[in-house]
Protein backbone atom coordinates (compact mmCIF):
# COMPACT_ATOMS: atom_id res chain seq x y z
CA UNK A 1 0.00 0.00 0.00
CA UNK A 2 1.66 3.43 -0.58
CA UNK A 3 0.25 5.36 1.73
CA UNK A 4 1.72 8.37 0.23
CA UNK A 5 -0.71 8.19 -2.71
CA UNK A 6 -3.70 7.41 -0.37
CA UNK A 7 -3.04 10.95 1.30
CA UNK A 8 -2.62 12.48 -2.04
CA UNK A 9 -5.84 10.95 -3.16
CA UNK A 10 -7.88 12.61 0.20
CA UNK A 11 -6.10 15.86 -0.69
CA UNK A 12 -7.26 16.25 -4.00
CA UNK A 13 -10.97 14.95 -3.48
CA UNK A 14 -13.49 16.06 -4.03
CA UNK A 15 -15.33 15.02 -0.85
CA UNK A 16 -18.17 12.83 -2.04
CA UNK A 17 -19.81 11.31 0.59
CA UNK A 18 -22.87 12.51 2.07
CA UNK A 19 -22.93 14.25 4.97
CA UNK A 20 -25.83 14.58 7.88
CA UNK A 21 -27.96 17.66 7.18
CA UNK A 22 -27.71 20.76 7.86
CA UNK A 23 -23.81 20.25 6.99
CA UNK A 24 -22.10 20.73 3.41
CA UNK A 25 -18.79 20.81 2.04
CA UNK A 26 -17.30 23.63 0.45
CA UNK A 27 -14.11 21.72 -0.34
CA UNK A 28 -10.87 20.20 1.48
CA UNK A 29 -7.93 22.69 3.14
CA UNK A 30 -4.90 22.34 4.87
CA UNK A 31 -4.68 22.35 8.33
CA UNK A 32 -1.58 21.99 10.71
CA UNK A 33 -1.37 19.92 13.30
CA UNK A 34 1.10 20.26 15.95
CA UNK A 35 1.82 16.82 17.85
CA UNK A 36 4.58 14.24 17.59
CA UNK A 37 3.04 11.59 15.77
CA UNK A 38 4.11 10.10 12.67
CA UNK A 39 1.03 11.06 9.97
CA UNK A 40 2.22 11.73 6.45
CA UNK A 41 -0.39 13.92 6.34
CA UNK A 42 -3.68 15.93 7.20
CA UNK A 43 -6.17 17.44 5.73
CA UNK A 44 -9.63 19.91 6.82
CA UNK A 45 -13.14 18.89 5.61
CA UNK A 46 -14.00 22.79 5.18
CA UNK A 47 -17.71 22.12 6.46
CA UNK A 48 -20.84 25.29 6.29
CA UNK A 49 -23.61 24.68 8.84
CA UNK A 50 -26.94 25.48 7.25
CA UNK A 51 -29.26 27.10 9.52
CA UNK A 52 -33.10 25.46 9.05
CA UNK A 53 -36.20 28.01 9.27
CA UNK A 54 -36.33 27.15 13.33
CA UNK A 55 -33.07 27.06 14.62
CA UNK A 56 -32.98 27.31 18.64
CA UNK A 57 -29.59 27.53 20.43
CA UNK A 58 -26.22 28.07 19.38
CA UNK A 59 -25.36 27.51 16.00
CA UNK A 60 -22.26 25.03 15.57
CA UNK A 61 -18.90 25.87 13.88
CA UNK A 62 -18.12 22.43 13.10
CA UNK A 63 -14.60 21.66 11.83
CA UNK A 64 -13.28 17.79 10.84
CA UNK A 65 -9.94 16.75 9.85
CA UNK A 66 -8.54 13.36 8.24
CA UNK A 67 -4.81 12.03 9.08
CA UNK A 68 -2.98 9.32 6.95
CA UNK A 69 -0.50 7.67 8.58
CA UNK A 70 2.65 5.28 7.02
CA UNK A 71 0.54 2.52 8.60
CA UNK A 72 -2.62 0.78 10.09
CA UNK A 73 -1.03 0.41 13.55
CA UNK A 74 0.27 4.05 13.79
CA UNK A 75 -3.31 5.23 12.93
CA UNK A 76 -5.06 2.83 15.66
CA UNK A 77 -1.99 4.16 17.72
CA UNK A 78 -3.01 8.22 17.27
CA UNK A 79 -6.92 6.98 17.82
CA UNK A 80 -5.74 5.38 21.30
CA UNK A 81 -3.69 8.66 22.16
CA UNK A 82 -6.48 10.94 21.03
CA UNK A 83 -9.32 9.22 23.25
CA UNK A 84 -6.61 8.72 25.62
CA UNK A 85 -6.00 12.42 25.89
CA UNK A 86 -9.74 13.28 25.51
CA UNK A 87 -10.79 11.18 28.61
CA UNK A 88 -8.68 13.25 30.95
CA UNK A 89 -9.42 16.70 29.40
CA UNK A 90 -12.81 16.01 29.77
CA UNK A 91 -12.81 13.22 32.62
CA UNK A 92 -16.14 14.77 33.92
CA UNK A 93 -18.02 14.49 31.02
CA UNK A 94 -19.37 11.46 28.57
CA UNK A 95 -16.98 9.80 26.93
CA UNK A 96 -18.21 6.68 24.87
CA UNK A 97 -16.49 4.43 22.33
CA UNK A 98 -13.09 3.20 21.42
CA UNK A 99 -10.77 4.55 19.19
CA UNK A 100 -12.36 3.05 16.32
CA UNK A 101 -15.49 5.08 17.21
CA UNK A 102 -15.97 7.43 19.67
CA UNK A 103 -17.43 10.77 20.57
CA UNK A 104 -17.31 12.73 23.80
CA UNK A 105 -20.57 14.84 24.98
CA UNK A 106 -18.83 17.65 27.16
CA UNK A 107 -20.97 20.63 28.57
CA UNK A 108 -19.76 23.13 25.49
CA UNK A 109 -19.01 20.95 22.71
CA UNK A 110 -19.12 17.50 21.08
CA UNK A 111 -15.85 15.67 19.67
CA UNK A 112 -16.20 12.52 17.85
CA UNK A 113 -13.41 10.85 16.33
CA UNK A 114 -12.52 7.05 14.63
CA UNK A 115 -9.65 5.19 12.74
CA UNK A 116 -10.14 2.84 9.78
CA UNK A 117 -6.82 1.54 8.13
CA UNK A 118 -3.98 4.15 7.28
CA UNK A 119 -6.68 6.95 8.59
CA UNK A 120 -7.21 8.79 11.63
CA UNK A 121 -10.35 11.53 11.42
CA UNK A 122 -12.13 13.60 13.95
CA UNK A 123 -14.93 16.22 13.58
CA UNK A 124 -15.24 19.05 16.47
CA UNK A 125 -16.54 22.41 17.02
CA UNK A 126 -20.13 21.31 17.85
CA UNK A 127 -22.22 22.73 20.92
CA UNK A 128 -22.66 20.62 23.74
CA UNK A 129 -26.33 20.08 23.28
CA UNK A 130 -27.83 16.25 22.05
CA UNK A 131 -29.05 17.22 18.31
CA UNK A 132 -25.02 17.76 17.76
CA UNK A 133 -24.42 14.43 18.73
CA UNK A 134 -25.64 13.02 15.33
CA UNK A 135 -23.76 15.99 13.42
CA UNK A 136 -20.33 14.92 14.86
CA UNK A 137 -20.43 11.43 14.45
CA UNK A 138 -22.36 11.25 11.51
CA UNK A 139 -19.61 13.76 9.81
CA UNK A 140 -17.14 11.23 10.80
CA UNK A 141 -18.55 7.94 9.54
CA UNK A 142 -18.91 9.98 5.95
CA UNK A 143 -15.08 10.94 6.26
CA UNK A 144 -14.51 7.13 7.29
CA UNK A 145 -16.57 6.22 4.37
CA UNK A 146 -14.73 8.42 1.94
CA UNK A 147 -10.93 7.07 3.27
CA UNK A 148 -12.73 3.73 2.26
CA UNK A 149 -13.39 4.27 -1.22
CA UNK A 150 -9.79 6.64 -1.64
CA UNK A 151 -8.05 3.39 0.16
CA UNK A 152 -9.97 1.17 -2.11
CA UNK A 153 -8.15 3.55 -5.36
CA UNK A 154 -5.44 3.72 -4.03
CA UNK A 155 -5.00 -0.01 -3.90
CA UNK A 156 -6.17 -0.46 -7.00
CA UNK A 157 -9.53 -2.67 -5.62
CA UNK A 158 -12.01 0.15 -6.16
Amino acid sequence: MNTSYLADLIRKGPFSEPLPRPLEVKGIKDVQIADSSPRIDAVAIDLQYIPGEQEYGPTPTPSAHIEVYRNAEDAARQGERRLNALREQYKNSDVRGDSKSFFVYALHEIIAGGVRGFVYVEAYSFPGANAFISLATGTVSSMLRYSDKMTALATGTG
